[in-house]
């Protein structure tokens, strides 16, 4: 693909070679993370908790390379580690994929169990695990886009099956794995596996979205295993012993304000060592009815994909353009963040989030499908987990479950905008009178805690100019400069 510039910025954007397969999508992840992260107030134990995210995903890809080695290098693989949950792909015939499966679902459990049982972590909370499965049809590709401020390769996977996976994980309890009845009846079902009942509370906010879900619950730990933590104690010695000799080495978390502006670019270039703690804003953007529209893609469903992928790039070009930092590329949506909490940072990432909420792009065109965007304001953790091939950036916090639930409950219709309660009365913080008056014009409360507008850019910028003559006179542009330049 052509070469173009952006905002002054030089973009390069490559080819995405998308392939149509089946697979099972399996999530795994750590229910009570977040939760932990945000309540531990002990800096040097929360080091400690972050070394044993770190270990577990670590030992997670290592044991994915050495099935690779058994059942093949397309068999499985790990597509992303994203906040709390790791992202398992399976293909292959049923009796193989049942049985990388069952492999995959006992040794993260015995993995963890074996983890949260270490001496060295008597002190430290449990990590609690669930997980999520479904099987089907869905796109797989890596996301190539490179510019003069950030350069991202990241696997992607679109479609029903990871996206339902994701949301089947999340409604499974404490030590459960929920399995679709696609998922199930495709590997020919699972030892003690029970059928949910269509009005299980497990399931009934699934089938708002997916009517015809069936869900069958299976509890790991009731399995006749057949791997044992001690056959994990075996295969990982020398790794365990590497853990428990770097606990001794870790360091206390540092908050760290940037007071400067920073420029774009990717957040894995700042997280190279220790984690961090953060305190700025945190963004998602999500392109709407992708899965629907895959569904019902049929044959066209690359050449879908690809349009998708477009979209994609235009986000990532309007992050990169007002100076937020990108996280990843999470199927059909971007997180991105800004690593100050300054009023310019402030004033991009409103006018970031009416650009992509937007339902015309920058260029004038009309966008392919509408998009929702969620804005937060807070303190956060990001760290590098994992390693080799198996190695992403997470960010963790209540700002970033905030920008989440804005983004996917508040702007839930298309081409919203929604932003926290703390965001907006920052906003009326800002010392350019046109700019707060502009904001409380174009938003509306939705709900105590958020708020929420449907209007775009121009609209905003149009009201800014009315309200920089009726609310502060002709003097406006003497006493203010206009937040985002000229």
């Amino acid at each position: 693909m052509p070469s173009r510039v952006v905002d002054g910025i030089f973009v390069k954007e490559v080819a995405i070679m998308s392939q149509r397969k089946n697979g099972i999508h399996f999530y795994i992840a750590i229910t009570n993370l977040a939760d932990i992260v945000e309540t531990e107030q002990d800096q040097n134990r929360l080091g400690l908790v972050f070394a044993r995210i770190d270990h577990y995903f670590t030992d997670l890809g290592n044991h994915v390379n050495q099935m690779k080695q058994v059942y093949g290098t397309y068999a499985l693989d790990i597509e992303k580690l994203s906040g709390s949950r790791v992202h398992f792909i399976i293909t292959g015939e049923p009796r193989l994929a049942k049985e990388i499966l069952q492999n995959l679902m006992e040794y993260s459990f015995a993995t963890m169990k074996e983890l949260n049982t270490l001496r060295a972590n008597d002190h430290l909370p449990s990590f609690v695990l669930n997980g999520g499965v479904d099987y089907g049809t869905y796109i797989d590709s890596v996301f190539d886009y490179y510019n003069t401020k950030v350069n991202i390769k990241e696997k992607n996977s679109m479609g029903i099956p990871a996206n339902r996976a994701a949301k089947i994980q999340d409604k499974a309890r404490d030590g459960e794995i929920l399995i679709s009845k696609e998922a199930y009846d495709y590997i020919g079902g699972l030892e003690k596996g029970i059928l949910l009942d269509d009005g299980d509370d497990r399931i009934v906010t699934i089938k708002s979205r997916y009517p015809n879900i069936k869900c069958y619950s299976l509890k790991v730990e009731s399995w006749r295993s057949t791997i044992s933590s001690q056959q994990v104690i075996k295969n990982n010695q020398r790794e365990f012993q590497h853990f428990r000799d770097s606990l001794s080495m870790v360091k206390p978390f540092q908050l760290r304000i940037l007071d400067e502006q920073r420029a774009a670019g990717d957040l894995k270039e700042e997280i190279t060592g220790q984690p961090r703690r953060f305190s700025g804003f945190v963004l998602y953007s999500d392109i709407r009815h992708s899965t629907k529209t895959l569904e019902m893609a049929g044959d066209h469903i690359e050449e879908v994909s690809e349009r998708f992928n477009h979209d994609l790039r235009e986000m990532v070009n309007a992050t990169q353009s007002h100076d937020l930092t990108h996280v990843q590329i999470q199927g059909d949506r971007e997180a991105v963040c800004s690593l100050e909490r300054t009023e310019k940072a402030l004033v991009q990432a409103i006018l970031c989030g009416f650009e992509l909420s937007d339902a015309i792009r920058r260029d004038g065109v009309k966008k392919d499908f509408p998009t929702g965007v969620g804005l937060a304001i807070g303190g956060f953790y990001a760290s590098r987990v994992g390693n080799g091939d198996y190695q992403d950036t997470l960010i963790l916090g209540k700002t970033v479950n905030l920008a989440d639930e804005a983004e996917d409950t508040h702007a839930s219709q298309d081409n919203e905008f929604a932003m926290t309660k703390e965001v907006y009365d920052e906003t009326q913080r800002v010392h350019d009178v046109a700019f707060r008056s502009a904001v409380r014009e174009c938003f509306a409360k939705d709900g105590p805690d958020f708020y929420v507008t449907t209007k775009s850019r121009q609209d905003f910028e149009s009201s800014y100019r009315r309200r920089q003559t009726s609310d502060v006179g002709p003097q406006a542009e003497e006493e203010h400069v206009r937040p985002w330049g000229e």
